[in-house]
């Protein structure tokens, strides 16, 4: 995928208390997104307390989750942004400009379970990998793992929560797209999300995994952040 260098992407993920900000700016409980449902409340850490959106103090810096494609999309547009292609998110999850090579994970070729959040000891499911112990058995703050960062200095592109991205998925559409600054197919029925999840294994966290979902599914897993034009 090749991606010229005019874009921004955040650092962090979107966190669930920011996140909330929008809501309430936008309706609270009755505010919905492009049309759809914004977030799952019994999936995400949001609540609703007299009809505004809340989150704990513990979990206000985790990253939001059990937001659907059209509340990511949404909350990047009230910030001024957008959602990043799939070309961008990938470039700064694994591109190494000084090595002029692309790494397997945000950090390097090699694995390492204690760089991001992913099924290990403390997850309840039997994909875990009961070798690493990366303390959280869900969603980590986001920036948890300062060593986890990529070449670009972005965080959490690996593990965590998946991310939504803007483009429509089509398994074959790198075949025949684009070289330069690839956008994905114009029409589809389900996204692409990228980067793997706390409830994931090491090999659904590498760099270069993609996965497709549903625009309005907004499980525990789901995530994002958002991206800019440069001029």
């Amino acid at each position: 995928m090749g991606i010229g260098d005019s874009y921004y992407l955040a650092a962090p993920g979107v966190t669930t208390a920011a996140l909330c900000s929008f809501l309430n700016s936008t309706g609270g409980e009755a505010a919905v997104c492009r049309g759809q449902a914004c977030i799952d409340p019994d999936q995400s850490r949001v609540f609703w307390e007299n009809g505004a959106a809340a989150v704990t103090a513990d979990r206000a810096q985790g990253p939001i989750a059990g937001v659907t494609w059209y509340g990511a999309d949404a909350y990047c547009a009230w910030r001024g942004a957008r959602l990043p292609s799939e070309a961008e998110w990938e470039k700064a999850a694994a591109w190494d400009d000084s090595a002029m090579t692309a790494r397997r994970y945000p950090w390097g070729d090699e694995f390492h379970g204690q760089r991001l959040n992913f099924c290990d000891a403390t997850c309840d499911a039997p994909q875990a990998n009961v070798a690493w112990n990366d303390a959280y058995a869900v969603a980590a703050p986001v920036v948890t793992y300062e060593d986890g960062h990529s070449a670009t200095g972005h965080y959490d592109l690996a593990g965590n929560v998946w991310e939504w991205v803007a483009d429509w998925y089509d398994p074959d559409y790198y075949v025949t797209s684009p070289e330069a600054d690839p956008t994905g197919p114009a029409t589809g029925e389900e996204k692409v999300v990228r980067g793997g999840s706390w409830y994931d294994t090491a090999v659904l966290t590498m760099a270069a995994v993609r996965f497709s979902s549903a625009p309005d599914n907004a499980d525990a897993t789901l995530g994002f952040r958002c991206a800019s034009d440069l001029p």
